[in-house]
């Protein structure tokens, strides 16, 4: 491949090591609190910069932009929750992409968090089985997305045993 698909592979690599140093330090629901504030605004200001650019191109006969196939109040509305790329629907902000690779992995984190007391190793275990599991049985998922989100696990994993290490050495 290139070096951009690197770039991306390094970029889901680092997020999972530091969204777990994230997670490790918060309760399961102050996380998600958090995550929701960090990424909710962003898509706000995003998808309305996006109305407003779509409508002065349209005002000024210009062609539509790049990544925004959207149009209406229920495009903007799937697109806000990022859903637009499960539920078949035009895509507003295609940029979006690496937002539902990141929501899926917190999705796998706080069910890795929601699992009895189990060791790490085997909650872990059970994302990636999990994991594997949806790419498998369900192909429409996008597997794509859930191969960077291995990618995420395996920064996941390596915090881990970093952290493990920095334990053992104190």
């Amino acid at each position: 491949q290139d070096a951009g698909h690197l770039g991306v592979l390094l970029f889901f690599l680092i997020s999972g090591w530091v969204i777990t140093y994230s997670f490790r330090r918060n309760t399961p629901l102050r996380f998600v609190i958090k995550r929701v504030l960090r990424l909710a605004p962003g898509m706000l200001l995003g998808l309305f910069a996006m109305w407003i650019f779509s409508r002065l191109n349209a005002w000024l006969g210009l062609p539509g932009l790049l990544g925004h196939e959207g149009d209406g109040l229920l495009d903007y509305v799937y697109s806000f929750f990022l859903t637009d790329y499960f539920a078949d629907r035009p895509v507003v902000l295609s940029v979006t992409w690496t937002l539902v690779i990141e929501v899926m992995f917190y999705a796998l984190i706080f069910f890795m968090m929601c699992l009895p007391s189990w060791r790490q190793a085997y909650k872990t275990l059970a994302a990636i089985l999990l994991t594997m599991f949806v790419i498998i049985v369900w192909p429409w998922a996008f597997p794509i997305f859930l191969v960077f989100v291995l990618y995420a696990l395996l920064g996941h994993i390596c915090f881990l045993i970093y952290e493990q290490s920095v334990s053992k050495a104190e």
